[in-house]
């Protein structure tokens, strides 16, 4: 299975040529969303439609649509209990290992 991050996404909703064409031989079933991209894709758009002034707020809106509508088509992987066990145990083993203590490692995958 692909999972897609979110660049690979605004490059599919942008029409990027060679992932148009790379999408041509993968089955669609095969490519998947994890959900953090999906929260970190909808956060942006929600944001620019939360700020947007009086005059941008039509297109901010639009665009937002748009975006739920382009999320719709794909299968969504949710993370899970599974996978925050799974996380936790690669960050304890890189604390160990590389020396690299909690307080290094970004703010919203530190585990607890």
């Amino acid at each position: 299975m692909y999972l897609w991050d979110a660049n690979i996404l605004r490059y599919f909703g942008q029409g990027h040529a060679t992932l148009r064409a790379h999408l041509l031989r993968v089955p669609w079933r095969e490519i998947a969303l994890p959900s953090v991209v999906v929260a970190e894709v909808l956060r942006g758009r929600c944001d620019f439609a939360l700020k947007a002034s009086p005059a941008q707020a039509p297109h901010a809106h639009e665009r937002l649509q748009e975006t739920m509508h382009m999320l719709s088509q794909f299968q969504i992987v949710v993370f899970d209990q599974a996978c925050a066990e799974v996380m936790n145990r690669l960050f304890k083993k890189a604390e160990q290992e590389l020396k690299i203590r909690a307080q290094d490692i970004p703010a919203h995958y530190e585990h607890r």
